[in-house]
Order: C-alpha cells, then structure tokens, then sequence
C-alpha cells in the first residue's frame, strides 16, 4: 500500500480571493506534478481532500477521472494522529491533499521530518511493520 501525500499548490492571496483558490502558478505547479507522478509511475486508487477551495482544486488535477472524497480530518484544524489511525485501516493506494502545518506533522507520525513547500509531494510506501519513503 502507498499514501502520497500532498500540500495543495500555490494560492492566490485573500484579499484577492476569499475562497483562497490555486493561482496560475499553483496550477501549472500541479500539473508538473502530476506529471512527475505519472512519469514515476506512482498511482492511487482513491483520492482525499480537505474541504478548502485550494486543496480540492489540487486533487482535481492530480486525480483526473477520479472520484475525490472531501474530508475534515484533512482541513488542518485536527489532529494529524485521527488521520493517522484512519490511514492504517485502508488496503489502497490514497493519495492525500491538505495543507501545512498538517501535513509536515501527518509526515512526522510515518516517521518522515520534512517540510512541504506548494505541491510539494511525499511517497510513502508501506513495508509491513514499517513505512518507508519512495
């Protein structure tokens, strides 16, 4: 099983959009990304998305096709450990977009001290009892 987790792309500023949506810059950085991904052939299953505008439109350009699952544990209000627990039930490749301080500190429960610039991009792959990083 793999998790890729990923911080969504750069934004646009509030005070220019409230929804705080992916700038034009966020958006090409996406899309490298998913070629990167595809170029390494690092595939998912199911997608995750916390609910804020940003975040979504990442997972849309990274999942192409499909379905995306929106959740609250990924808005970066809760704790990373709830996130955690969940992640050791699934049996699929999941592919997780949210944002910093969240995602560094999801990283550092897999044992991984790294921090997430904009569509910044970490492969976990899962080595039973152990996660490794790809």
């Amino acid at each position: 099983m793999k998790i890729i987790l990923v911080r969504h792309g750069a934004y646009t500023p509030a005070p220019e959009d409230p929804e705080n949506g992916l700038s034009e810059a966020g958006i090409t950085e996406v899309k490298k990304l998913s070629q990167e991904l595809k170029s390494q052939n690092i595939t998912f299953q199911r997608v995750l998305s916390s609910p804020k505008t940003r975040a979504m439109q990442t997972a849309s350009i990274l999942a192409e096709e499909k379905e995306i699952e929106i959740t609250n544990l990924l808005d970066g209000s809760k704790d990373p450990q709830l996130t955690f627990d969940r992640l050791q039930t699934e049996d699929s490749d999941i592919l997780l977009v949210t944002h910093n301080p969240f995602i560094g500190n999801l990283a550092a429960l897999f044992g991984s001290n790294i921090h997430f610039h904009t569509a910044g991009c970490l492969v976990l792959e899962n080595q039973s009892p152990i996660w490794t990083n790809n």
